[in-house]
């Protein structure tokens, strides 16, 4: 059995991980699935897994594919404008073992996309990673600053599922723009200590009879700990792009030594 994967970004967006064909014959997948059990529901994605069973004990070969995906299209369309919508597409040959559990996993990121398939069981690989390129290029790097782990300790506050993934996303492009490359060894931990982010639709008809739009986070540097922080209280930006600028300030922080 296969069954490919996603990971929520959010009500409105997620990351799939399907299969696309199977030995040249073109297969439902969670996209197709995802997009029918969504259609007229406006914003509102509704996630379906896919599954199929596949033949045991002969090669097989998989085309795959890894993509960001929204109920709507126009989020299709904010996606490619802004250049957060990454894709990863491949082939990959194996041999299924029978009675084997496996699932289809990858990771979108600005820096170079990749997709594999995985043994449920023991989550290990059992076939090639196909790496996509990077969708954003910068300068040569000329200096390193460490990959962010983000985690939210602010108490009962309702986090959105894609919060951690923006203000990582935005740290390595600003780190791809500066000329930088993020390390594949060293991490450093970043949580998040305030978070409150109004509800869109709240944002824009509500948006200063509601408490504001505002992040806080505590970065744990080799060089000693900074904070970050930033608010909105307009209605036309909201925890989006608040995230995104976090994301910049600790990219910003973090380089600070090597500008001296």
């Amino acid at each position: 059995m296969l069954t490919d994967s996603h990971v929520s970004e959010g009500t409105t967006r997620a990351q799939f991980f399907v299969v696309t064909s199977i030995n040249g014959a073109e297969v439902d997948n969670s996209v197709k699935a995802s997009l029918a059990a969504s259609k007229g529901k406006g914003m509102a994605l509704t996630p379906v897994v896919a599954k199929r069973s596949i033949a045991a004990g002969q090669p097989v070969a998989m085309k795959l594919r890894g993509m960001h995906l929204g109920a709507a299209p126009i989020q299709g369309i904010i996606g490619s404008l802004s250049g957060t919508d990454y894709t990863v597409d491949g082939e990959v040959r194996w041999t299924p073992a029978a009675d084997g559990l496996y699932v289809v996993r990858g990771a979108l990121d600005v820096a170079g996309s990749s997709i594999w398939i995985e043994d449920q069981r023991t989550g290990a690989k059992v076939t090639d990673v196909v790496a996509g390129p990077a969708a954003m290029k910068g300068p040569a790097p000329t200096f390193e600053v460490p990959n962010i782990r983000v985690s939210f300790a602010c108490g009962d506050c309702e986090v959105r599922p894609d919060a951690g993934f923006r203000i990582s996303d935005s740290y390595k492009r600003a780190a791809i723009k500066s000329g930088a490359k993020v390390s594949a060894v060293s991490t450093v931990e970043v949580v998040v200590e305030t978070y409150h982010a109004r509800a869109d639709l709240a944002r824009v008809f509500m948006a200063f009879a509601m408490k504001r739009d505002e992040i806080k986070a505590r970065v744990k540097a080799p060089h000693g700990d900074f904070v970050v922080e930033d608010y909105y209280q307009t209605n036309y930006l909201g925890a989006d792009s608040l995230a995104a600028n976090i994301g910049e300030m600790i990219f910003k922080g973090l380089a600070k030594p090597h500008s001296m």
